[in-house]
């Protein structure tokens, strides 16, 4: 059986997470999986929570490429598979030499560049989650393009049967559309722009016409207090159910009508992975065009793309489902259309084994 380094050092829960529990639930009866966490991490917890094999990293970058090593000599790994940035330096220390694939989490251009170049270069296969990312690692490093492949990450929690698709206010036909947000609650997911939005279309429709469940931990209780200042300015406590972290997302889909990800032009979403677990849902999207998200929307046929951090523009958007119990529907199961085609975990899993399983056929690029 192979064996698989998966270096994942983030602290808080996050997408990288799901990424990496995505890879050992698709792969674990082809490879042996050994993980790399950080102390204290929610990662940690939940490699410990499943039993499964892992190594501990701590501040300093010379005691963890001393520990690598010692890992890598006892270990001997088929494939080393790094996923946050901070992370990369341990590619310098594979020896003897594995296949290294990086992938890249993030849309944001690397700092160091000669550093990062010269560690890069390391890599076999490099890997972005968008289009989107992948242009901004090459703008960056255009040298690295043989290494880099696309390949769009998939959401565990997705459902992938027809059967399984819901709406609340299609099952029920209930006249108020019920729009969801699921995430991190910060001002860089476009949370008040959302909230004003939502003030606008109250001013149009009324209170009845439309409520949205929220779900996800704030950033901190002084933005917590923020929101539900505004929220009061606005007059929308009827209208905004706050619902913190939740576990059941499969109810949290079920019902709602339509996602909305506001997330601001400079957050530059490289592939959020609730957009996926919502299609799979036969869930349309609204979003502001960051990052990636005009890959995965379509306007107009599985959802809506606002071009600009406007509020204003953004309530229009959000109209259209108010008034058509139709539009949610057709652009549903067009997403749904979509997320089968595109972001299912089967065609992640096909695209992943290409990658994971060449080393065994000796096809890995010698650099």
């Amino acid at each position: 059986m192979k064996k698989i380094f998966i270096i994942n050092t983030s602290k808080k829960y996050c997408g990288v997470d799901d990424y990496c529990l995505a890879l050992y639930a698709l792969f674990k009866d082809d490879m042996k999986f050994v993980f790399f966490v950080r102390q204290n991490s929610d990662f940690s917890r939940i490699i410990e929570q499943k039993n499964l094999q892992a190594v501990v990293l701590r501040k300093g970058y010379l005691r963890n490429l001393r520990l690598f090593k010692q890992v890598m000599d006892k270990e001997r790994p088929d494939i080393v598979h790094i996923q946050t940035a901070k992370d990369y330096y341990l590619a310098t220390a594979a020896r003897p030499r594995p296949g290294i694939i990086i992938t890249r989490h993030n849309s944001a251009p690397l700092p160091y560049y000669w550093l990062h170049l010269f560690i890069l270069k390391k890599a076999d296969f490099i890997i972005t989650l968008s289009e989107f990312s992948k242009d901004v690692l090459l703008r960056q490093f255009p040298s690295l393009m043989p290494k880099v492949t696309m390949i769009y990450n998939s959401a565990p929690g997705a459902c992938n049967t027809t059967g399984d698709m819901h709406r609340g206010k299609r099952e029920n036909n209930n006249q108020n559309t019920r729009f969801g947000f699921i995430g991190r609650v910060n001002s860089r997911k476009g949370i008040d722009h959302l909230i004003q939005a939502l003030s606008i279309l109250k001013n149009e429709l009324g209170e009845k016409g439309f409520s949205i469940d929220v779900a996800g931990n704030f950033e901190s209780k002084a933005y917590e207090k923020r929101v539900d200042e505004m929220i009061t300015r606005y007059s929308l406590k009827n209208n905004i159910n706050l619902l913190g972290f939740i576990t059941q997302k499969t109810k949290f889909y079920h019902d709602i009508d339509v996602l909305i990800i506001p997330s601001l032009l400079t957050l530059r979403e490289t592939c959020p992975l609730v957009a996926f677990e919502a299609m799979s849902h036969g869930i349309p999207l609204v979003s502001f065009a960051s990052g990636a998200m005009p890959e995965i929307i379509e306007h107009g046929h599985n959802g809506f793309i606002c071009k600009r951090e406007s509020a204003a523009e953004l309530a229009e958007l959000l109209k259209n489902f108010c008034h058509s119990n139709e539009l949610a529907t057709k652009m549903g199961k067009n997403a749904h259309m979509k997320y089968l085609e595109m972001f299912s975990l089967q065609t992640f899993r096909e695209k992943m084994a290409e990658i994971y399983l060449k080393r065994k056929a000796g096809a890995w690029r010698e650099n």
